[in-house]
């Protein structure tokens, strides 16, 4: 017997995200990992350099130290930091919007970074420090996919 005060039966269920495009995911993180790290990069020299004008050195120094940046120095140490904040999130974007095969697409976006950022550090530092650069590239960048599928799945 059916009761016509009951509620309905009917199964309801909440409709997931769409998946997003996997291109546009990997343009997105791109923007964020390379663009970011070109900007910040960017505004750390100029600070750098305003540091370095106002602490009086000559012109003859000045341009040395512009172009012969310690490996040890500060400003390397803070821009591979923010480089690496970048690439977190960088990833982090990508795996939002793509909302699948996420570590598909990082590792995509991970092997354009590395392609993109080796030759820039060609000249600028030893081999090895290339290489472990690209290894903390590719690691940042898939600690920020992981971040990424973390909060998809969460949603």
């Amino acid at each position: 017997m059916h009761n016509p005060f009951s509620p309905p039966s009917a199964r309801i269920e909440d409709i997931g995200a769409p998946k997003g495009s996997g291109i546009k995911a990997v343009a997105i993180g791109l923007l964020v990992d390379i663009g970011g790290t070109v900007l910040a990069s960017f505004l750390l020299l100029f600070i750098y350099a305003f540091g370095l004008l106002a602490s009086g050195v000559s012109e003859n120094e000045f341009m040395e130290a512009m172009l012969n940046i310690q490996h040890d120095s500060w400003v390397l140490v803070i821009g591979i930091v923010i480089g690496f904040f970048f690439s977190v999130l960088g990833g982090y974007f990508c795996a939002r919007v793509a909302r699948h095969s996420e570590y598909k697409f990082g590792l995509i976006l991970s092997g354009i970074s590395i392609i993109t950022g080796f030759p820039f550090g060609i000249g600028m530092v030893s081999l090895l420090m290339n290489v472990a650069l690209s290894i903390g590239s590719f690691v940042s960048v898939m600690a920020g996919v992981w971040l990424g599928v973390f909060r998809n799945r969460a949603v």
